[in-house]
Parts: structure tokens; C-alpha cells; sequence
């Protein structure tokens, strides 16, 4: 029992570091991880147009005015069509109609006068992915404006009108489930995505193994690091000492020394 507290006490204190550091991250990780994991939210199925991420662009609306975004994927697993808008003036936000077409599809929605920052349109979603459009008509008597993105290099194959003529900027819209889900319970779709984003051959299973093994392999790692430590103590206490060298035991007048320069 003593070897072993003896064997604990010797341990390196960077490893005694690394050792706190894991604990620590594992607490805060696990705290703010636990919470963000359960937490409900808006399933995201799709974003055919994502909002500008370095400058906010506008496309204003009038009173009777028609605002479209055409050339868009309508997933079967979509079931809101979320964009951003607001009113400058700070009034209630007009009623406004909102229609989805496709080939051989047709869904309608509508919002009500007096709705916050940001649309949310729920429809009916289609039997499989089509192309088509979005498009939506402010039916009040304030004009309203919704956020766009202009920024190149974002791959946006979709384009805006606004009552049937091209605008220099295309609405953000993007497409949800309507029910809440946690994010532990889609975990395994979002870690599909990321993949597929970062290197298609990591996709399916193959990139959640990975996932799983880098995940089970840094706690393992710490711990392995605890034992080598301990192993490599032990040894150096084991190690026999070095014998001493005789001592010389002849009398003082036999001693030779090397003269003085």
C-alpha cells in the first residue's frame, strides 16, 4: 500500500497537469455539451440560400408587390419555409401569402399581420425532392424587407424577381421540420453532414467510426499516459543502486599524489 502512494507521489507533475487539464475539459464539456444535446430546436433540412454572413442585404417589398426565389430544391422532408424579414418602420408586420410550384406540386401558406422578425411559412411538402419556386405577396399596406445575400463565391444557384424582374440579390430561405427534435437524437445526421462537407469518402459509416474512435481515444490516451508514468517509476525503484567504489584503506605515507605543478 505505501509503494503505491509512494509510486503516486512520484508522479511528474505534467503529468498531474494533463491529468487536471482532461478532468477539467471533461466537466465543461459535459455541462455545456449535455445542455446543447438536449436542448429542442428547429430541424434543418435545407438551405437553398444561406444569409450573408459579412453584410446585410435587403430586397423591400411594397404593398402588393410579389417577391419570388426561383430554381429551388423543395426537400419531401421539409415542412417550414423560414426567412429573414422585418419591417423598417417598426410596425406590425403586413399579411402576406406565400405559394410553392413545381412540376405536378402546389402548396399555399399564409401569415398573419402583425408577425416578428423573421417568416416562417408552413406548407405541405411534396412526395419527393423537386425544383421549383418560392414565392410570396404582401397583401397589407406597409412595404417589409427580407434579408438577402449578394456575397460571391457562395455557389447560389437560385435567383431572386420581384414582380417578375430580376433583383441583384436572392432572399435567404431555407427549409425545416416543424416539430422540435434534440440535437443527441439527430446526432448521427449531423456528424453525416459534416462529413460530407469536409470528404465524401468519410460519409456513412465510415466517418462515424472515425468520430467514435478519436472520441475514445483521447480519454485513453490520458490515462495511458498516468500508467506509463507509473510503470517507468516503479522500474527506476527496482533498479538495483550502483556499488560503491572500495575505499582505500592504506595508510596516509603509502598514498601516492601527483605533485604540485
Amino acid at each position: 500500500m505505501s509503494r503505491a502512494l509512494g509510486a503516486w507521489r512520484r508522479i511528474p507533475p505534467p503529468v498531474w497537469a494533463l491529468v487536471a487539464a482532461l478532468v477539467i475539459i471533461g466537466a465543461v464539456g459535459s455541462r455545456w455539451m449535455g445542455s446543447w444535446l438536449t436542448r429542442d430546436g428547429g430541424v434543418r433540412v435545407s438551405t437553398p440560400v444561406p444569409p450573408a454572413r459579412f453584410g446585410l442585404t435587403t430586397i423591400t417589398v411594397a404593398p402588393g408587390q410579389r417577391a419570388c426565389v426561383l430554381n429551388v430544391t423543395i426537400p419531401a422532408g421539409g415542412e417550414v419555409a423560414g426567412l429573414g424579414g422585418s419591417v423598417p418602420t417598426n410596425k406590425p408586420g403586413p399579411p402576406l401569402t406565400a405559394t410553392l410550384t413545381a412540376p405536378g406540386y402546389l402548396a399555399r401558406s399564409a401569415v398573419r399581420r402583425g408577425w416578428p422578425e423573421g417568416l416562417a411559412f408552413r406548407f405541405r411538402p411534396p412526395a419527393h425532392d423537386v425544383v421549383g419556386r418560392f414565392c410570396l405577396r404582401n397583401e397589407g399596406r406597409v412595404p417589409f424587407v427580407l434579408n438577402a445575400n449578394n456575397e460571391p463565391g457562395v455557389g447560389l444557384r437560385s435567383t431572386s424577381t420581384l414582380d417578375g424582374k430580376p433583383t441583384p440579390t436572392v432572399a435567404s430561405l431555407e427549409f425545416r421540420k416543424f416539430a422540435p427534435a434534440t440535437r443527441l437524437s439527430r446526432l448521427g445526421t449531423m456528424i453525416d453532414r459534416a462529413i460530407a462537407f469536409s470528404w465524401s469518402p468519410l460519409a456513412g459509416w465510415t466517418g462515424r467510426l472515425l468520430v467514435a474512435l478519436v472520441l475514445l481515444l483521447v480519454p485513453i490516451g490520458g490515462v495511458g499516459a498516468v500508467l506509463w508514468a507509473m510503470e517507468a517509476d516503479r522500474r527506476a525503484e527496482e533498479r538495483p543502486e550502483p556499488e560503491p567504489e572500495p575505499e582505500d584503506r592504506r595508510p596516509e605515507s603509502e598514498i601516492a599524489y601527483p605533485e604540485a605543478l
